[in-house]
């Protein structure tokens, strides 16, 4: 699908987050062990917050539309949910496996909703004025690297 200039580089964005929990599925088939699972989600967080810091930093300026908006008010709870699992992962359980496993659903439903629903919404109800000063107003990609790190996800650990 073709995206208006100022959700490009979150699309580009979300697609790495996609490979970053395929891989995170593909390591917990493989049966890597918890603390290489954990590392890897531990070194994607500042990159990921910083993309949630982006797209959330868009919401003040947009015509119409508030966080008690249902769509928004998704976005912004699932990002929590995502920091909430995070920190669970980094700070204390003897469980690594589990949230691991629940923050890569987590990304990847994430993800979908917003290219799915919230993104078109966007497009479809913002005037084309208002897209082209959020793509100004957007600045700088958010550098998501999803090749952290040894390759478990090849088996190779």
């Amino acid at each position: 699908m073709k995206r208006h200039p100022a959700l490009v580089h979150f699309s580009r964005d979300h697609h790495a987050v996609l490979v970053l929990a395929s891989r995170i599925r593909k390591g917990i088939k493989k049966q890597v062990p918890d603390t290489l699972l954990q590392n890897y989600v531990i070194h994607a967080w500042p990159a990921l917050r910083e993309h949630f810091r982006s797209e959330e930093a868009l919401l003040p300026a947009l015509p119409g539309i508030n966080r008690t908006h249902p769509l928004v008010a998704q976005f912004l709870r699932e990002h929590r949910d995502i920091e909430a699992t995070w920190e669970v992962i980094a700070h204390g359980t003897d469980d690594v496996l589990s949230p691991v496993s629940e923050w890569a659903e987590q990304l990847e439903n994430h993800v979908r909703f917003e290219e799915r629903q919230l993104f078109p919404f966007l497009e479809s109800t913002l005037p084309p004025e208002e897209l082209d000063r959020m793509t100004r107003q957007a600045g700088d990609t958010v550098e998501l690297n999803p090749d952290w790190g040894p390759p478990f996800w090849t088996g190779a650990f």
